[in-house]
């Protein structure tokens, strides 16, 4: 008979406020010059992604702007009560998407298979 292991309670996500906390001790400045920092790199961002259409943050991920075209109203027949409906058109729209880069992917992973 297999008996289930005690589970550990799962690591909570850290806040932002723990974030500028451990940036702040591991770059050895102080936590109002980290805030400062993470607000620099968000707006430096958010301007890049709006403009250029993609943003690099070396060693952890990519964020790109994808724009979506406009739909055209269409009729098509309903799968569940066989009648004709009217979709209605949608405007065009941006959506953005993060994707981690190939360095941090490896060293996730790396991590999983030697940290216990």
């Amino acid at each position: 008979m297999n008996k289930k292991s005690k589970s550990k309670t799962p690591a909570k996500a850290m806040t932002k406020a723990d974030l500028k906390l451990t940036l702040a001790e591991t770059a050895g400045v102080t936590k109002k010059q980290a805030t400062e920092v993470l607000e620099a790199l968000s707006n430096i961002a958010s301007k890049q992604v709006s403009n250029v259409g993609s943003f690099i943050v070396p060693g952890l991920c990519k964020i790109v702007k994808i724009s979506k075209p406009a739909r055209p109203e269409k009729t098509m027949i309903s799968p569940f009560t066989k009648k004709e409906v009217t979709v209605a058109a949608k405007d065009a729209y941006s959506v953005v998407k993060v994707k981690p880069v190939k360095a941090f992917k490896d060293k996730v992973v790396w991590l999983k298979l030697h940290i216990k």
